[in-house]
């Protein structure tokens, strides 16, 4: 009988695995617990014989990590950069006017002079000028270039050139030379100029030059010569009104046309004195016609009787005189006629490559000076 209750135990404890691993298998109840297992008839958690305590997992509480934020590097404040809009340049525009004007004394003074193969030889160093004919006779060249250190100073007759300039007259690379019109040779065997021999203004000046026209006669240069229309060192054809010497004192209107010959860089800049002998300003520059060396105008700055102004004005050679004792030149006409006389501003030169452009100056002066021509 005792088997019985044995063999029903194992049954059950088998049925009870089974069902175990039935539930396991479904996923849906926890490992070891059945539907018919009673949680509330469970002993006390703590008590002798019950399920251990069940505690909160081991968790070490911190303090929420804060990022505070990055501050950017420490930069040193400068001024800011303010980006103007960029205004369009003011260039000072001159007017189309002879600022730059080949046919100014100026001007020709900063000329290279070159060979026929278009070799330099040398530069313009000064211009003689002859006032009786009004004329430039000889240019003077410094024969010094970069590869001659120890130039020559030789004064070759204004025909034994062909000036080129630009065609609008203005400076510009390649053009605005003096071409010799003889061989190279010929200039390197020229004799030097001699200024003990150079007559001051006033003398006569008759053969003074006789050294240099004997060369430049007989190196092959005659038939260059011929295109000129006057031969340097021949003293021009005197007029009753030019072979009148001044009588007046020193710093009085004189009524002869001035005599001799002068050196470009002596005349610029000359003091002009007026009637009563002040200062009435100084002879800024001259005119001149490229073709024959004629200088057709000097151009004067005055102020005007009132003092208001100073005022350009181109006058001929003949308008001035020459005051030996005060070394000094003047006018040969009154004040009224010069402030009368056409005029233009320091930034205003006129245009002498323009045909017509002294329309209204040589009608003035021709009125009032003797043989005078527009040539």
């Amino acid at each position: 009988m005792r088997r019985i209750p044995v063999l029903l135990s194992l049954v059950l404890v088998l049925a009870f695995a089974l069902a175990s691993c039935a539930d396991a298998d479904e996923g849906t109840q926890v490992p070891g617990v059945t539907d018919g297992f009673d949680l509330t008839a469970m002993p006390p958690t703590g008590e002798p014989g019950g399920f251990p305590e069940i505690t909160e997992p081991a968790f070490t509480a911190t303090e929420p990590v804060v990022t505070e934020p990055v501050e950017p590097p420490t930069v040193e404040a400068t001024d800011p950069v303010i980006t103007e809009t960029a205004q369009p340049v003011e260039t000072e525009v001159l007017p189309p006017t002879g600022m730059l004007d080949a046919n100014r004394l100026s001007v020709l003074m900063d000329f290279d002079v070159v060979s026929q193969d278009g070799e330099q030889v040398g530069e313009v160093d000064d211009f003689i000028l002859n006032l009786t004919n009004t004329r430039i006779d000889y240019v003077i060249v410094d024969s010094a270039t970069f590869l001659d250190i120890g130039g020559r100073k030789i004064a070759v007759p204004w025909r034994s050139f062909e000036v080129r300039v630009d065609d609008d007259g203005e400076i510009a690379d390649g053009e605005n030379v003096f071409v010799l019109k003889f061989a190279q040779d010929v200039f390197e065997n020229a004799p030097d100029f001699d200024p003990d021999a150079f007559p001051a203004i006033g003398d006569e000046i008759v053969d003074w030059d006789l050294y240099l026209s004997d060369y430049w006669d007989t190196a092959g240069t005659g038939a260059a010569a011929g295109q000129a229309t006057a031969t340097p060192g021949d003293t021009a054809t005197e007029t009753p009104q030019a072979s009148a010497q001044a009588t007046e004192e020193p710093g009085q209107p004189a009524k002869g046309r001035l005599k001799g010959m002068i050196l470009a860089s002596d005349l610029l800049g000359m003091d002009l004195v007026g009637d009563d002998g002040e200062s009435m300003g100084e002879i800024q520059d001259a005119i001149v016609n490229l073709n024959n060396g004629k200088v057709k105008y000097l151009v004067v700055d005055i102020d005007t009787a009132d003092g208001s102004e100073t005022r350009l004005l181109a006058v001929p050679v003949l308008v001035l005189r020459w005051d030996a004792d005060g070394q000094l030149f003047g006018f040969t006409v009154d004040r009224a006629t010069l402030d009368e006389a056409p005029f233009f501003d320091s930034g205003d030169w006129p245009d002498t490559g323009i045909s017509g452009w002294d329309d209204q100056i040589l009608p003035y002066w021709r009125k009032l000076v003797d043989g005078l021509d527009g040539d």
